[in-house]
């Protein structure tokens, strides 16, 4: 029942679809997941929601983190996030915090984020390099409010 690699694709997956809801509502297409590594159970989900509520901190990976509520403090060195983009300095902090091992990115090229600072801490990154998350992106930041939101 442990994760491995073959189910990292269908995982994303379900990454990409909290991206597809911010970006339904007229949010930042980002999405995140947190799954237990030994029981492949998808315990939290989270998508970014600044545009949605105003707050700098609502990013995917803290949504699902904020969703996951209470958890035993043994259980985070049993957890993976996995999320459409290289996690960014505070979630990268955050996953350091709870002494989370993994994390799963679909792709770094829209946004390079903090992946060397998490290994440099003992996280392990792996980008999947997902054409079809950077595709929508790429095309999400090239429409008007896209880029307005992306920097602001």
């Amino acid at each position: 029942m442990r994760v491995t690699e073959k189910h990292y694709p269908q995982l994303m997956r379900l990454a990409h679809d909290e991206a597809l809801k911010s970006k339904a509502q007229g949010g930042i297409p980002i999405g995140a997941v947190i799954v237990d590594l030994n029981t492949r159970a998808v315990l939290a989900r989270g998508h970014n929601r600044f545009a949605q509520t105003g707050s700098h901190v609502a990013h995917g990976e803290m949504e699902a983190l904020a969703n996951l509520g209470a958890v035993d403090k043994a259980l985070w060195k049993d957890l993976a996030v996995f999320t459409t983009m290289v996690p960014c300095e505070m979630c990268a902090g955050a996953f350091i915090r709870f002494g989370i091992p993994l994390c799963v990115a679909a792709e770094r090229e829209t946004y390079a984020g903090a992946e060397e600072y998490l290994v440099s801490r003992g996280v392990q990154v792996i980008v999947l390099d997902d054409a079809s998350v950077r595709q929508m992106m790429v095309d999400w930041i090239a429409t008007d409010e896209g880029k307005a939101l992306w920097e602001s």
